[in-house]
């Protein structure tokens, strides 16, 4: 028994410390758009955007998903 709570114990740690990574690199490249859209707003000369939107980084949704995903399976998870 002691075998199975450690194993679980190492799952749980695992999982959470994937879930912060993915939701860190969500906001970086989330912010990253922003800023990028802020500076096409502005109408800056020298930059050289062609989309700036949700197509400008296919990574996000995907990442977002995947990170809503693991917290429902979190949540459903550690209800008793």
């Amino acid at each position: 028994m002691e075998e199975w709570k450690r194993g679980a114990n190492t799952l749980d740690k695992d999982h959470a410390k994937e879930y912060k990574k993915a939701r860190q690199e969500i906001k970086k490249k989330s912010s990253d758009t922003l800023k990028l859209q802020k500076k096409a707003k502005k109408g800056q000369s020298g930059l050289n955007i062609p989309c700036v939107g949700a197509h400008f980084l296919p990574g996000v949704p995907v990442l977002l998903s995947d990170a809503t995903k693991q917290e429902n399976i979190g949540q459903h998870g550690n209800e008793s």
